[in-house]
This record gives C-alpha cells, sequence and structure tokens, in this order.
C-alpha cells in the first residue's frame, strides 16, 4: 500500500519531491497502488520507488525518471511517456496500451506479459530489453532500437516497423502473429539462429488490408491499380488472400522496405470506398453485363481460389 507520507512529499510539488529524493537517498519510497490518473508529473525523480498497481491512466510523464522503479501490473495506459528514462524498469504485467513512448529509454527493462497495444514507441531504446509474451499489437516501432532484445513469446499482430527499426542479436524462440497466442511462429519448435529477424524483415515487406463486411473486387482492383499508377509504386503485387474464420478477408500486398505502410494502408483504404460509390453510382443496365462474372468475387465466393487467379492475371 503507498505510503501517505511519502505521497504528502510529491503532492507538493515536483521540485520539492525531487529536491526531498536528493536529501533521503536512503529512503526508497513507496507509491505502490496511488491514483495517478491525469497528474502532471513531469520530470519527476521516480528512480527505485515502488510503483506496483499504481494508476497513471492519461498521465503526463514526458522526461520522468524511473531507473529501476517497480512498476509491476502498472496502468500507464495512454500515458504520455516521451523521453522518460526507464532503464533496468520493472514493467512485468505492466498495461502501456495506447501510450506514448517516443524518443523513451528502457535499455533492460523487463517488458514481461507488458501490454503495448496501440502504443508509439517511434525512436525508443528497447535494446537488451525482455519483452517475452508482451503484447504489441498494432503498435508502431517506427526507428525503434531492439538490439540484444527478447521476443520470446511476444504477439506481433499488425504491428509496425520500418527499414530504420533494428533487431540486431535479438534472443527470440517464437512469436504469435495474432492475439490470444494465436497464429504461432514457427508452428512447431523453436527459430533457428536469426530466422525471427528474418520475419521482421518480412513483414517490413507486408501490408495486410482485412475486409470484415463484404469486399468488392471490382473496386479493390480500380483502387489498386491506382495506387500502382498514380503513386509510381509498379513493384507492388498480391501475396495473398486469407479468408479468416470470424469472416473477414484479409487481402496481403508486397511492397518494397522502404515504403510508407500507414500511407499506402489509408491510400489504399479512401481509394476503394471512393470505387464503391462510384460503382454503386453507375446506373443498373451498365453493370448488367458483369454481374456473372463479379458474382465469384464478392465475400461469399464458394472457390477463393479463382479470386487469386483473377487479382494474379490483372497485377502481372
Amino acid at each position: 500500500m503507498v505510503n501517505e507520507q511519502h505521497l504528502a512529499v510529491l503532492r507538493q510539488g515536483i521540485p520539492i519531491w525531487n529536491n526531498w529524493r536528493e536529501n533521503n537517498p536512503d529512503i526508497r519510497p513507496n507509491l505502490s497502488e496511488a491514483d495517478f490518473t491525469s497528474v502532471d508529473l513531469r520530470e519527476a525523480d521516480l528512480s527505485g520507488v515502488d510503483l506496483r498497481q499504481a494508476v497513471f491512466y492519461r498521465a503526463n510523464l514526458s522526461g520522468t525518471v524511473f531507473y529501476r522503479a517497480d512498476l509491476r501490473e502498472a496502468n500507464l495506459s495512454r500515458a504520455n511517456l516521451t523521453r522518460a528514462y526507464l532503464p533496468l524498469a520493472n514493467l512485468t504485467d505492466a498495461n502501456l496500451s495506447g501510450a506514448n513512448l517516443a524518443m523513451a529509454n528502457l535499455i533492460e527493462a523487463n517488458l514481461r506479459r507488458a501490454n503495448l497495444s496501440d502504443a508509439d514507441l517511434s525512436l525508443a531504446d528497447f535494446s537488451e530489453a525482455d519483452l517475452s509474451e508482451a503484447g504489441l499489437e498494432r503498435t508502431q516501432v517506427w526507428n525503434v532500437n531492439f538490439n540484444k532484445a527478447i521476443f520470446t513469446g511476444a504477439c506481433l499482430e499488425d504491428w509496425q516497423l520500418n527499414i530504420a527499426t533494428t533487431f540486431q542479436d535479438i534472443t527470440c524462440d517464437y512469436v504469435y502473429l495474432q492475439a490470444h497466442q494465436q497464429a504461432r511462429r514457427p508452428l512447431t519448435g523453436n527459430f533457428a539462429p536469426g530466422e525471427c529477424a528474418q520475419l521482421f524483415e518480412k513483414v517490413l515487406e507486408t501490408i495486410e488490408l482485412a475486409f470484415r463486411h463484404g469486399i468488392d473486387w471490382k473496386a479493390f482492383f480500380i483502387s489498386f491499380q491506382k495506387l500502382k499508377i498514380e503513386n509510381d509504386r509498379p513493384e507492388l503485387s498480391i501475396q495473398g488472400i486469407e479468408n479468416k474464420s470470424d469472416g473477414t478477408l484479409v487481402v496481403k500486398i508486397n511492397l518494397s522496405p522502404e515504403a510508407n505502410q500507414t500511407e499506402i494502408k489509408n491510400y489504399l483504404k479512401l481509394e476503394y470506398e471512393a470505387a464503391l460509390k462510384s460503382i454503386d453510382a453507375q446506373p443498373k443496365n451498365a453493370l448488367a453485363a458483369q454481374e456473372d462474372q463479379l458474382m465469384i468475387y464478392r465475400q461469399h465466393s464458394a472457390d477463393l481460389t479463382e479470386v487469386v487467379k483473377w487479382l494474379a492475371n490483372r497485377t502481372e
């Protein structure tokens, strides 16, 4: 439980707190389970502090020092941790979903089973960090240093990385490509040395577009061709199509490593919607001649192979 005397000092303001920490180096403050929701703690010295199960939801922690702090099971969801200093911090089972960790220092931090979904880690340093079983779903990891980090058991569903993200000498026996420990890679056993890094490099060259409410293949083809021509992307190609158990249809597209995945995704989504509206606005008699062919390209197609063949023939 939180030490009320320690909490009272912090409530007097960051300058008083930092001065108190400097004058009392032998005291290890206990702020466990304290609620700092939306509180401004910028540049506070919280090094070595017991912050287990503390709540920092939407707190401003920009530049805050958490060196060797105990943040096990802490709630840092949607917190601003830009430039925060967290080397050797213990963030086991912490909730960092939606947090902004841009340019933060997490060298040798323990993030086992931490939830980093939808977080922004751009330009952060996670070298030698332990990310075992961490959730990195939809996490933005542009220009992040993951050298010598541990990824075994982590979930990497739809995470966004770029060519400047580094993975030298990582430890990674296996990972999951979907939440709830689904889509294990490799399917059995462990990665051979270097295989996990190769998987990450492959992610750089692939984007996935999910269609949960059906897909109009004519609209998709129009938007895809427009992307290639107007954005000078002749290298783009359809890698494959996956029909998931919940009915979602996923189209996988190959691209060059230096391409901006988010930009391409957003462009395709906007152009697809525009193409749909254009098709819907056409007179019915103008579409009648194409109806038989288009039927097999809809969501409920009985032969998905024909869809792949149709797309492949038109993207050569």
